[in-house]
């Protein structure tokens, strides 16, 4: 079964609030979780860029086309639909960054 990376895009963005959730402390400024997030959508474009066929990795025009859907979805994602689930608090409230 193959994934195409547009979908993969799509799923890998709307999970990323509970990485970000599970690495990130309860009290950490919601600038800091926005910048993990973002990092984390970088880091989620290049590998999903990385392992197409043709070997667009860095700094091409789907590469950053990903990078934005994925932030977008991941922060639009838990902003309407994670947050009211409080995910954050049953995560790892007390570990993490921040």
């Amino acid at each position: 079964m193959t994934i195409r990376p547009e979908v993969w895009t799509i799923i890998t963005g709307l999970l990323l609030p509970f990485v970000v959730g599970t690495v990130t402390h309860i009290a950490a400024s919601p600038r800091m979780k926005a910048a993990i997030g973002a990092l984390c959508a970088v880091l989620t474009a290049v590998a999903t860029r990385a392992t197409l066929g043709d070997g667009s990795a860095f700094l091409s025009a789907a590469l950053i086309r990903d990078v934005v859907i994925t932030f977008a979805l991941s922060a639009g994602g838990y902003e309407v639909f994670w947050k009211h689930f409080n995910i954050n608090d049953g995560l790892a409230p007390d570990h993490g960054i921040g």
